[in-house]
């Protein structure tokens, strides 16, 4: 019986992540979205490809900005002045960090509803497409970031874009977007914002 639920799960979870990679376009309707903050140096394309994946997959408009983050200041002191950054009304603020934080690659403080993705750590060493994977990988978590600074949790599922993935090979395979649970978790956390989702 648990071999069966766990198929369905999979097969309902590789449909899903299909649909909403391809399928149903929604949006916010409240104008309240996410402020992307752009700290040191990240390039324009990298930039752009977060702004247009946060603005289609999670459905808020994005609002960038340039910031700074000292070197030698914590998480939650650098969280604190991303958060006095934001865009009024906006919901969470996600950052490129383009300099070397002593951090995670990706650095949650849900209290201050504040991401901070290290750029320069998610870079491959190696490879002919690697500036193509760079940006892919950003951009999945710079979304995971998002997420979690909202108050979802990571989830186990391989493609799902929450996966806290350990190295490398499981971030390139992760998908790029919420599974289909955490989709529908993210939805109604929107709602508990006040941010209705429009489904089109």
């Amino acid at each position: 019986m648990i071999r069966s639920f766990l198929l369905c799960f999979v097969l309902c979870a590789a449909i899903g992540v299909g649909s909403v990679a391809t399928g149903t376009r929604q949006k916010s309707d409240s104008g309240r979205g996410v402020t992307l903050l752009i700290a040191g140096d990240v390039s324009q394309e990298v930039v752009d490809r977060v702004k247009e994946h946060l603005s289609k997959r999670l459905f808020l408009p994005v609002h960038v900005k340039k910031a700074q983050i000292p070197v030698d200041t914590s998480a939650t002191d650098s969280a604190l002045l991303l958060e006095n950054l934001r865009t009024p009304g906006d919901l969470c603020s996600v950052c490129l960090a383009g300099h070397h934080l002593m951090w995670p690659a990706v650095t949650v403080v849900t209290k201050h509803r504040v991401g901070i993705v290290g750029v320069g750590i998610l870079k491959p060493s190696t490879g002919k497409d690697r500036e193509d994977r760079h940006a892919l990988r950003v951009q999945k978590e710079a979304t995971r970031a998002c997420c979690l600074s909202l108050g979802l949790r990571e989830c186990p599922f391989p493609r799902c874009v929450l996966l806290n993935a350990l190295n490398d090979e499981d971030l390139d395979a992760k998908g790029s977007t919420p599974c289909p649970p955490c989709q529908k978790k993210y939805y109604e956390m929107l709602e508990d914002y006040g941010v209705k989702p429009v489904f089109r």
